[in-house]
């Protein structure tokens, strides 16, 4: 089972600057509180016991673990959702200068033309 069906299932909660969130309420928080999150889960997990491979995990660590993939996982798609925005907004701005550069170049063809080759472009 993927980890939003997972916390989602175990009604997972989120504490922030902002209060206690919820799994979709995460979507709406900008990436710096979401980092914000994300270290604080990383920390409480680091905390939360000695590492060994061979106990099991503890109910807590699990879901500490869990909520801690779900906001790195968010946290990513909205770093290459900012990422992508960031080039469009440049590809646009690039385009837009070489459409201006087009213009002004097809404004200079049409005036280097002769009195009768521009009448005879007359509609």
């Amino acid at each position: 089972m993927d980890n939003f069906k997972l916390i989602t299932r175990q009604k997972g909660r989120f504490q922030s600057s902002k209060g206690q969130l919820s799994t979709e309420q995460l979507w709406d928080v900008d990436v710096e509180d979401l980092n914000d999150i994300a270290v604080s889960l990383d920390e409480q997990f680091e905390k939360s016991g000695k590492k060994s491979f061979i106990e099991e995990v503890s109910e807590k660590d699990m879901l500490v673990k869990l909520k801690l993939d779900v906001v790195l996982e968010i946290l990513q798609i909205k770093l290459a959702e900012r990422k992508a925005a960031k080039e469009a907004a440049a590809n646009l701005k690039h385009n837009k200068k070489i459409i201006a550069a087009i213009s002004e170049k097809k404004d200079e063809a049409l005036k280097s033309k002769s009195v009768e080759e521009l009448e005879s472009m007359l509609k």
